[in-house]
């Protein structure tokens, strides 16, 4: 069939596949023809031109290789032509399903070409991961159902005093927030310039909500007061804490507590948080904890001075009327922040060298990347010029390999780019606090 030169497809197959098929075997080794002519007849007005207008044309399956469309294509048509066939299906309802599948198809086909490309630095990290995941529980690091309470209700006790929020209300595990007019504004704004997605239940003056993942269904809100799941991503949380980012004085960054407690050896202590941002490929956020003893050179820093802080944090109470002098605080601060800055210079040295590794990764990947499809179109342009194509498909091959280095080129120097590091350290708070024996010791 080499000898032949056109092919007429009086049937239109649904599986391109097919398509490419019949067109292998007359575009062969032997074929002398500079130009091969492949016609497709339709019949205007059926399925098959929807179809093929909606679907094959939009994908470019018989201009392109569907070669990664291989192993999903077959599948997805054959759905299809159930679909098609198996239901009483109007014009426009055949053109909803034909794009709904073409949308599947440019999806998947999306996935396996960014799966290929960062496959090679999906390590095996599932111990790693489980062992950060049980460590953050230890350690405390998310936000509990009481610490939004209290964030909530700290912000509507400063701000916007014509909400009225209540707790336990309209059922245990619930509230009801209503909104003032000036401060519905101000959140239907930050939704509007933010633009957050999901957002419809934060849209209205008057809400129910609970902080909790489940609430007792006997004791639920009824069916016209809708609850919405609230946690510190929802848009309510997110705009309170814009809000309070706008107010300097909101928050006060020296505290003084006690705390009664066998963890943690009696005695006065001195503590300070700090965030560290790292900014390269990827960004990294840290909260660093010191921890240091008054009337010792002692310091805790890392997991144990977290561990200790956030004890503090979470159980200790106001220290009304502090006993300590300045004198004797000062030097114990300085001394935390010369560890910690000792600290924060190895935490930058090990996010340097995880971005140099990343970036290498992803120049390698980037580089296979190009380099496979650089193989595929040289192979191509070889085969064109030893079947002595014609001059212009020639060219073309040769404009797409040139397009080529410069997509390459320029998916390089996006990479280079991404990988120049920042960083910034600021601190979030310090205090004093006291630890005295248990009551019951």
């Amino acid at each position: 069939l080499q000898q032949a030169r056109h092919i007429i497809n009086y049937d239109l197959p649904w599986n391109p596949m097919r398509v490419e098929q019949r067109i292998g075997r007359i575009d062969r080794v032997g074929q002398k023809a500079d130009r091969l002519s492949i016609v497709h007849f339709k019949v205007l007005g059926t399925i098959e031109e929807r179809l093929y207008e909606r679907l094959h044309q939009k994908l470019g399956i018989f201009e392109n290789s569907i070669g990664d469309l291989e192993a999903i294509l077959g599948e997805q048509m054959q759905q299809l032509t159930l679909d098609l066939f198996g239901a009483k299906l109007t014009a426009r309802e055949e053109e909803e399903r034909i794009e709904l599948t073409r949308l599947a198809l440019e999806n998947k086909l999306r996935l396996m070409q960014q799966l290929e490309q960062e496959g090679e630095s999906l390590i095996a990290f599932s111990d790693l991961i489980a062992g950060r995941i049980e460590q953050n529980r230890e350690l405390g690091r998310y936000v509990t159902a009481e610490e939004l309470q209290r964030y909530i209700s700290d912000f509507f006790a400063r701000n916007y005093k014509g909400c009225v929020l209540e707790w336990e209300m309209p059922a245990p595990g619930c509230f009801r927030l209503e909104l003032s007019f000036a401060a519905h504004d101000r959140l239907s704004d930050f939704i509007r310039a933010q633009r957050l997605q999901n957002s419809g239940d934060f849209r209205a003056r008057k809400m129910v909500g609970t902080l909790i993942g489940e609430v007792n269904p006997d004791a639920a809100p009824a069916a016209h007061e809708r609850g919405v799941f609230i946690n510190h991503l929802s848009p309510l949380v997110r705009w309170i804490t814009a809000e309070n980012a706008d107010q300097p004085g909101a928050f006060y960054r020296l505290s003084a507590l006690t705390l009664h407690t066998a963890a943690i050896p009696k005695g006065d202590y001195v503590f300070r948080i700090e965030r560290w941002s790292f900014t390269g490929l990827r960004e990294k956020q840290t909260l660093a904890y010191g921890l240091g003893r008054i009337d010792s050179t002692h310091i805790l820093l890392n997991t144990e001075a977290e561990e200790a802080v956030g004890r503090v944090l979470r159980e200790g109470a106001t220290w009304a009327y502090p006993d300590i002098s300045s004198e004797q605080v000062l030097p114990v601060l300085e001394d935390l922040k010369r560890r910690m800055n000792e600290a924060s210079g190895t935490a930058l040295k090990t996010f340097e060298a995880e971005n140099e590794n990343l970036q290498s990764i992803k120049l390698t990947q980037k580089r296979s990347h190009f380099a496979r499809r650089r193989r595929a179109d040289e192979q191509r342009l070889l085969t064109a010029q030893a079947k002595q194509r014609a001059a212009h498909q020639i060219r073309m091959f040769q404009g797409k390999l040139a397009k080529l280095a410069e997509l390459e080129e320029a998916e390089i120097h996006k990479i280079e780019r991404r990988a120049q590091m920042s960083e910034d350290f600021q601190e979030v708070a310090c205090g004093i606090v006291r630890i005295l024996p248990n009551c019951t010791s």
